[in-house]
């Protein structure tokens, strides 16, 4: 447990947040884990051992309570990196439609993002729609110029060619099985009357984005069940997640350009992306 401690002393180091605000939840975290090893410590048992079924409730309370601060604590210092990652989607993006009309888009599965981020999109076009399969987020209301509609993205319920441009950000992995990721990307292409631009975490990457375990996507579904409780970021439950390498991607998006993007080795993310030169 003390090796816990050294790594949770060295993530507020590397993270470089002096701030009070910031580094609350790293102090927390390393209470919780001094806790953790008072209670537990010569016990022999794992942190999984200790949240199994059949634990003390003494246990497991305090196994979650140290996996909520870990999470808490990962989702603010990634933050930065998250909202990077998202800016040089968005760069490309803008680079892409340039000089084209702006006067709708459609943003499928959207949102405004952790930190807003998205919000300099919505405010570059005169009409925006995002559909997504939950009800809008409070923050949208303020954007005069976004309609959001409660929708299906394998069957939007709009006319072909019906958008200047269509816009979706780490959604296509989401929606279920190989048939349903074909019905997706099928829709875009069809409401898009001047172009799209597809984003997708990348299968290639060591690291799930979702969960942040590493080799996570290899695993089998009972066993990704089963470690999911562990996951120091947003994923804290189960969930179907079908990832897609650039080749998968192209046969999606044939009439499209596939590139990785984000860090350079390895890009996190993959986009598909398609000017029509007849309409663009």
């Amino acid at each position: 447990m003390a090796a816990h401690i050294r790594w949770a002393r060295r993530a507020a180091v590397l993270s470089g947040r002096r701030s009070a605000r910031a580094s609350f939840p790293v102090r927390r975290l390393i209470h919780e884990l001094r806790r953790y090893d008072v209670h537990f410590h010569g016990s022999g048992k794992s942190l999984g051992q200790c949240a199994a079924p059949g634990s003390s409730g003494l246990q497991a309370q305090s196994v979650w309570s140290i996996m909520n601060v870990l999470r808490t604590s990962v989702i603010r210092m990634g933050r930065p990196v998250h909202k990077m990652l998202r800016g040089q989607k968005l760069d490309l993006f803008f680079r892409l439609i340039c000089d084209s009309p702006k006067s709708t888009l459609l943003d499928v599965g959207g949102g405004t993002g952790i930190d807003s981020e998205f919000v300099p999109l919505y405010r570059a076009f005169q009409n925006v729609m995002v559909v997504n399969l939950t009800p809008p987020p409070s923050e949208l209301r303020s954007l005069l110029n976004v309609t959001y509609e409660v929708a299906d993205g394998c069957t939007l319920p709009y006319d072909s060619k019906s958008f200047d441009w269509v816009f979706s950000n780490a959604v296509l992995e989401h929606v279920g099985s190989p048939e349903r990721q074909r019905k997706f990307a099928d829709e875009i292409r069809r409401v898009a009357k001047c172009g799209y631009f597809v984003t997708t975490p990348n299968k290639r990457f060591t690291i799930e984005p979702h969960s942040l375990l590493p080799f996570y996507r290899f695993l089998s579904h009972s066993w990704q069940r089963r470690v999911v409780r562990f996951s120091p970021y947003y994923l804290e439950h189960y969930e179907e997640i079908r990832l897609l390498n650039a080749f998968q991607l192209s046969q999606l998006f044939p009439e499209a350009i596939v590139r990785s993007i984000g860090f350079s080795i390895v890009g996190t993310s993959l986009i598909a992306m398609f000017r029509d030169p007849q309409h663009g």
